[in-house]
């Protein structure tokens, strides 16, 4: 089996989401600093990273160019087969674990950024959506309330 280059694949994500093109890299190696990893299965069709990214364990999943992250316990528990079947072990042996090249570290660097941009914007539409449903005058009770006091429905009553 001949396996491909890593530097053939085009952009990982769908919908072209980063900004440069991840294979046109030359200095790829400016994220081997925030991910640190080791490619774990590399075929003509798929590549599988496992690193790690500020203190939390991925794994990143390219099949086809198209790439997904996701949590390294859950990816273990459902791509993992048992060792003592034949095919695992042909696995193993053509695919072992080396180091993620800068380019392939560019291209995991480039999923974070467009995931992040992705939360960030359903946070947006949520705020948009809370204010634009909201009552005008209640929530501007609730922004000019001060700190610490209670609203009060009845006025004190002196006897």
């Amino acid at each position: 089996m001949k396996r491909l280059p890593v530097t053939n694949k085009n952009s990982v994500v769908p919908g072209g989401a980063c900004n440069e093109t991840c294979w046109d890299l030359d200095s790829g190696n400016r994220f081997a600093s925030a991910i640190q990893g080791q490619l774990l299965r590399w075929s003509e069709r798929r590549e599988v990273a496992i690193y790690l990214r500020e203190n939390a364990l991925w794994v990143a999943d390219f099949i086809d160019g198209d790439g997904e992250l996701i949590d390294a316990v859950t990816w273990f528990r459902f791509n993992c087969g048992t060792p003592f079947t034949s095919y695992a072990r042909r696995r193993m042996v053509l695919e072992s674990a080396m180091p993620l090249s800068g380019q392939l570290a560019a291209r995991i660097e480039c999923l974070h950024r467009s995931s992040t941009a992705r939360k960030r914007g359903v946070l947006v539409r949520l705020i948009e959506a809370i204010g634009a449903y909201a009552p005008r005058s209640r929530l501007m009770r609730i922004l000019r309330k001060p700190r610490g006091q209670r609203p009060t429905r009845h006025a004190n009553r002196s006897s």
